[in-house]
């Protein structure tokens, strides 16, 4: 993907299991990636897990039977997500993408260490040398 002229590229503020791979940024006025834990912080309603499950996600994944098949087996993953920190964008990886004259940074709100420590990967995202989309950046 290729994304020219706009004021923001990319809103992450959860998920699992996401690539931003081989993309490429330019002329964003704000931010490449955007990408927070509301579900742990400001939003925490949506994702209250204790042991009344007061959050809205852990009641309707819970209703869904998640654990068990077919989802548990297509989706192995899955199966274990109320245990392993249901409200962060855990395994999040961005690599491979190229950048040029973006205004708050290419990665705005946290920082690529943080990813890290959240299961992903952030790695080989580079400035483009020059911003001319016909040169490749």
């Amino acid at each position: 993907n290729t994304f020219i002229d706009v004021d923001a590229a990319i809103l992450l503020g959860g998920s699992r299991d996401v690539l931003i791979a081989n993309n490429r940024f330019y002329n964003i006025s704000e931010w490449g990636i955007f990408v927070d834990n509301r579900g742990s912080t400001w939003d925490t309603r949506m994702c209250a897990y204790n042991a009344t499950f007061t959050g809205m996600f852990p009641k309707e994944i819970m209703a869904l039977h998640y654990d068990q098949v077919p989802y548990a087996t297509r989706y192995p993953n899955l199966a274990v997500i109320l245990d392993n920190h249901p409200c962060l964008p855990w395994g999040l990886s961005i690599v491979r993408n190229t950048y040029c004259n973006v205004g708050s940074g290419f990665l705005y709100a946290v920082k690529p260490s943080t990813i890290v420590k959240w299961g992903g990967v952030y790695s080989s995202n580079s400035e483009a040398e020059s911003c001319s989309i016909a040169s490749g950046g």
